[in-house]
């Protein structure tokens, strides 16, 4: 399951574990930059990982990629 949310500044994507074994994936699309988000049950806080729209969209490009190098316009 998932869910998308539209803001003023940002676009948020939440993707559900319906399995219940990991924390939810949070994704915070702006025209600037692209945030991760997932909470960590040993700290207790949430982990960042911080990507550019480009490599989101190279990232996205991937799934549906055979195996191999590729470069982007």
């Amino acid at each position: 399951m998932y869910t998308v949310e539209m803001e003023f500044d940002e676009t948020i994507v939440t993707v559900v574990d319906d399995t219940g074994q990991l924390e939810d994936i949070k994704c915070h699309l702006a025209d600037d930059v692209v945030y991760f988000r997932q909470y960590n049950e040993v700290t207790g806080r949430d982990e960042l990982i911080q990507i550019t729209p480009r490599m989101w969209r190279e990232l996205v490009l991937a799934f549906e990629s055979p195996e191999g190098a590729f470069r982007t316009e």
